[in-house]
């Protein structure tokens, strides 16, 4: 079970509002120490959050698409 969190709407075409959404992502589901453990240095949030669901088992991958 998940708590109550926000995610807002984005425009698909605003590349800030596209990372912040990621950014969002990984800090709710990714586990982490350091905000900046999230991504590496020249990764987009984006491309570290599609990493991040390639790494996982495909029931984990679902779970986390159906509550996105």
């Amino acid at each position: 079970m998940l708590p109550r969190t926000y995610l807002p709407y984005y425009d698909i075409e605003d590349p800030q509002q596209v990372e912040d959404f990621h950014r969002r992502l990984l800090l709710l589901f990714k586990p982490w120490r350091q905000e900046s453990f999230l991504k590496d240095d020249q990764q987009t949030y984006k491309d570290a959050y599609n990493e991040f669901l390639n790494s996982l088992s495909q029931s984990a991958r679902e779970d986390i698409e159906k509550y996105v």
